[in-house]
C-alpha cells in the first residue's frame, strides 16, 4: 500500500489544488476503497464556490463514489472482500443520537458526510464505514456505478412524494437530476410527465426518460393549457430540480390546491417575495429531501435490471489533473455544458 496519493483539495478560495497527501490509516470497521470513478456534482461546486456552511477548508470533497476494497480493518467482521466492487453510502450517521437511535440516521444530529465535511472521493484512496458500503452487481458498469449516489437522493424524494400512477409530475430542470426524476415518475406511472429547462439540446433526452412534453422555463404557463393540467388548474407533484429563486416560485405557480412540491436543487439560498398565501390557500405539501439511506439496494438493483438508464447523463470523462482548470468554469466557445461530468482514476 503507497503511504501518499494523489487528491483535490479545496483550500478556502474558488477552486481545488492537485495535492499529495498521506493514505488514510484503516481502523477496525472501516474500508479504505481504491477510486476508479468519482462523479462531480452541483453541491460540489456550491461548496468551492458559495462555501456551504457545514464544508470547511482544507477539504477533499467528492461524495459520488465509486471504487473497489483496497483494504478491510484489522478485526472487522464483514461480508465484504479486498476487490469487490462497492459504492459509498456517504452519510455517516453517529448512532447514538435520538435521530439515529429511533431509525432516522439521514437527521443524524452530528451531520457527517464523506465528501462533504469529511474527506471524500476525489483522491486516489478514500476512508468509509464498512456499514457504509453497497455491492455493485456485475450488470452496472463502473461508469455507471459512480451516478447511483445521484440516483438514490431522487429515488428516496418520489418515495416521500408518493408519486402514484396517474399523477401528473411536472420537473423543473433538465440537469442529471431533472432526467433522474423523469424516469423515476415514468417509473411510477404517472400519466403526464413535463419538464422545464434552459438548454434546447437536453429536451430530446428527457424525450427520450419519459418525458410528454418539455418546454422552456420562460413558456412554463404553456402546461396550464394541457387538458390533463387544466382540469385541476396545476399538477399534482412538482419537483424543482434547481433551487433557484425563480423555480421554487414556478413550483408554487404550477401546484393544484392540495398538491405536493418537492424541493431539491440548491441554486439559491434566499427567495425574493416568496408566495406564502398561495402555499396556505392552496393547502401544500412542501416536501425537503437530500438522502435517503434505506433505497440504497432498491436503486442498484433498478440500474443492474435495465429499468433505469444511466449511461446517457455521462458526457465527459477526465482526469484527476484536468479537473482544477475546468472547476468554477463555463465551457469555452459554443460547447455545451455537460449533463455529467466524471473523474477517471488511473
Amino acid at each position: 500500500m503507497p503511504q501518499t496519493m494523489r487528491a483535490l483539495v479545496w483550500k478556502g478560495s474558488a477552486a481545488v489544488e492537485l495535492s499529495e497527501v498521506p493514505v488514510p490509516e484503516v481502523g477496525p470497521g472501516q474500508a479504505l476503497v481504491k477510486m476508479y470513478y468519482a462523479g462531480i456534482c452541483s453541491t460540489d461546486t456550491e461548496i468551492i464556490t458559495n462555501h456551504i456552511a457545514v464544508s470547511h477548508p482544507p477539504q477533499i470533497l467528492g461524495h459520488e463514489i465509486f471504487g473497489r476494497i483496497a483494504q478491510v480493518g484489522p478485526g472487522s467482521v464483514t461480508a465484504f472482500e479486498v476487490g469487490q466492487r462497492v459504492v459509498i453510502d456517504t452519510v455517516v450517521p453517529c448512532n447514538s443520537c435520538a435521530f439515529c437511535l429511533s431509525g432516522k440516521p439521514e437527521f443524524c444530529a452530528v451531520y457527517r458526510e464523506i465528501g462533504i465535511n469529511m474527506d471524500g472521493g476525489w483522491a486516489d484512496y478514500v476512508l468509509a464505514p464498512l456499514t457504509s458500503l453497497h455491492h455493485v452487481p456485475d450488470a452496472i458498469s463502473d461508469e455507471e456505478a459512480a451516478l447511483i449516489e445521484p440516483l438514490v437522493c431522487p429515488f428516496g424524494a418520489v418515495d416521500t412524494a408518493n408519486i402514484r400512477m396517474g399523477d401528473t409530475v411536472l420537473i423543473l430542470g433538465t440537469g442529471p437530476a431533472g432526467l433522474i426524476y423523469t424516469q423515476l415518475a415514468r417509473l411510477r406511472g404517472a400519466a403526464l410527465v413535463a419538464c422545464t429547462g434552459r438548454m434546447p439540446e437536453r429536451a430530446e433526452l428527457a424525450r427520450e426518460f419519459g418525458a410528454d412534453i418539455v418546454v422552456a422555463d420562460t413558456n412554463i404557463e404553456e402546461l396550464l393549457q394541457l387538458p390533463l393540467i387544466r382540469q385541476f388548474q396545476g399538477f399534482d407533484v412538482i419537483i424543482d430540480a434547481v433551487g433557484s429563486s425563480e423555480t421554487i416560485k414556478q413550483a408554487v405557480q404550477m401546484a393544484h390546491a392540495g398538491s405536493k412540491i418537492v424541493w431539491y436543487g440548491l441554486k439559491s439560498a434566499t427567495v425574493n417575495d416568496f408566495p406564502v398565501h398561495e402555499v396556505i390557500f392552496k393547502n401544500l405539501t412542501i416536501i425537503g429531501k437530500t438522502n435517503t439511506p434505506g433505497v440504497w439496494d432498491r436503486a442498484i438493483n433498478l440500474i443492474a435490471s435495465g429499468r433505469l438508464v444511466l449511461r446517457p447523463l455521462l458526457q465527459d470523462i477526465r482526469t484527476l489533473e484536468e479537473i482544477p482548470a475546468l472547476l468554477g468554469k463555463e465551457e469555452p466557445g459554443d460547447l455545451p455544458i455537460p449533463i455529467k461530468r466524471l473523474i477517471k482514476f488511473n
